[in-house]
């Protein structure tokens, strides 16, 4: 068994134990080295670092529209989300 040594919870794997201590104790291991922000997955930064591309890979089915991120184009929050198109 792994323990946190923050709170003393135990776990069986070491992916759990990474996965609790960037949840719960703010953990963020994977930093942007053009702004500094941080995130607690790899993944999460390859994400963020389309912020800073010029890139657009991601297109509208309907208009003209473009996107950096493939949920800037489905997420109906986003300010550029097309109510029109769907």
């Amino acid at each position: 068994m792994l323990n946190m040594l923050v709170c003393g919870k135990s776990f069986v794997t070491q992916s759990q134990l990474n996965t609790h201590s960037r949840a719960c104790h703010g953990e963020r291991p994977y930093a942007c080295e053009q702004c500094g922000k941080a995130f607690t997955t790899n993944y999460n930064l390859s994400q963020h670092l389309r912020t800073h591309s010029d890139a657009m890979p991601f297109a509208c089915d309907f208009c003209d529209a473009k996107f950096k991120t493939q949920a800037s184009l489905y997420f109906p929050s986003s300010p550029t989300y097309h109510i029109v198109c769907r």
